[in-house]
């Protein structure tokens, strides 16, 4: 088993906390998956999300890279964080090395506008700026509020790029002095 060196544990939970994602919580981010997509469509969007397939999820978790935003203790939203991969990097050309791939962010749809997701990423970014790790992310280039939540917490964008019959727009982030609580 891989271990993502990004692991978020909070030794002294506040009321919004994040952790490493379990065995136990793999259908939860399965189930959230689903939901995340049936919320998006329901909104008229076209972006497909998920639901993510379960040994994907089962993989991610395997290997550390899940991760899990938690209220109060309860489950309400999760991510994917591990190394960029090379196809990526090379379709991008983005160089791989110190950086972190950032992807499907994922907060309960009854819970959003509520700054969770935000909080989420500034926890993944504080545990980066940590150790001196870049973050890069994609999200469809259409999705006007994504990508300036995305430039709200300091991703530039690296470029647009062709995929399939859309667009994705790629950011990234690089650790600065700035330490994000």
């Amino acid at each position: 088993m891989q271990v993502n060196p990004l692991s978020i544990q909070s030794p002294n939970p506040t009321p919004f906390h994040t952790r490493t994602a379990q065995p136990a919580d793999v259908a939860y981010l399965h189930e959230l998956s689903a939901q995340v997509q049936d919320a998006l469509t329901r909104s008229g969007s076209l972006q497909e999300f998920g639901p993510i397939p379960l040994p994907e999820v089962e993989q991610m978790v395997q290997q550390g890279y899940a991760h899990l935003a938690l209220l109060d203790g309860a489950r309400i939203g999760g991510v994917f964080l591990q190394p960029l991969p090379q196809e990526l990097a090379a379709e991008w050309g983005i160089p791989v090395e110190n950086r972190w791939f950032l992807s499907k962010l994922m907060i309960d749809p009854a819970r959003r506008g509520s700054g969770y997701g935000v909080a989420l990423v500034r926890a993944l970014q504080t545990q980066a700026a940590a150790q001196q790790r870049q973050i890069v992310l994609d999200c469809w280039a259409g999705n006007v509020k994504l990508r300036q939540l995305y430039e709200g917490l300091g991703f530039g964008l690296w470029g647009v790029f062709a995929e399939g019959d859309y667009q994705i727009a790629v950011y990234g982030w690089a650790p600065t002095d700035v330490v994000f609580r």
